[in-house]
């Protein structure tokens, strides 16, 4: 079992954490190592609108903007025990 520190929050995508404190998206490898993934300017060769990182869900490429990771951090911070992200269909046990 991997043990994040309390500043990386789970993203709606399973494998992706963000750091509030830094600002970074990083994804966990299958040996737990973190690994930061690159921060993407809007230009018009890669059609952005906003600042964005490029993550792989199921082997599709997709966009996951920065404005859309600080919500979620915000929504983390003001609901602290709340779970943004609920899981579903698992039992989870303490």
């Amino acid at each position: 079992m991997v043990r994040l520190p309390d500043e990386f929050i789970a993203t709606k995508y399973n494998g992706y954490f963000f750091n509030t404190k830094n600002e970074t998206l990083y994804s966990v490898k299958v040996g737990g190592e973190l690994r930061p993934l690159r921060l993407i300017q809007p230009c018009y060769f890669n059609r952005l609108r906003r600042p964005a990182f490029y993550v792989s869900v199921n082997n599709i490429k997709k966009c996951y903007g920065l404005d859309k990771l600080q919500e979620l951090a915000e929504k983390a911070k003001n609901n602290p025990q709340d779970e943004v992200f609920p899981v579903q269909g698992q039992k989870v046990t303490v």
